[in-house]
């Protein structure tokens, strides 16, 4: 036999109304790490050991990493770095022929209909 729900005490939601407004928390406790290292100063005999000049912070010291390996012989992996992080991913150029590698045409519709409101 079940036991039956207690429902005292508690406050339905008004109709359009989430129970949850702020959605799931949204965990990146990796990223969140991170970030917070960025901004801490690079302790002294770690920068002097990588040959670094002094009073740098995390996320300075490996920005300008990344710029020192990009002019290495090899460093296109780094200026492609580099480059994403400043201006996003390179869009993909896609193609599209017919049967007999013709060009085809592709007309886009557009439903204009009002959709019914709720």
């Amino acid at each position: 036999m079940t036991k039956p729900k207690n429902t005292s005490g508690l406050k339905p939601w008004q109709k359009g109304q989430s129970g949850n407004p702020g959605g799931r928390p949204k965990k990146r406790p990796v990223t969140d790490e991170y970030a917070a290292l960025a901004d801490v100063e690079v302790p002294a005999a770690i920068l002097k050991k990588l040959k670094l000049p002094p009073g740098l912070t995390f996320g300075q010291a490996n920005g300008l990493r990344r710029w020192l390996d990009s002019l290495k012989p090899g460093g296109h992996m780094a200026s492609k770095e580099i480059r994403e992080s400043i201006e996003g991913k390179a869009p993909q150029r896609v193609e599209i022929s017919g049967p007999d590698r013709r060009e085809i045409t592709i007309r886009l519709m557009h439903d204009r209909t009002p959709k019914p409101r709720k």
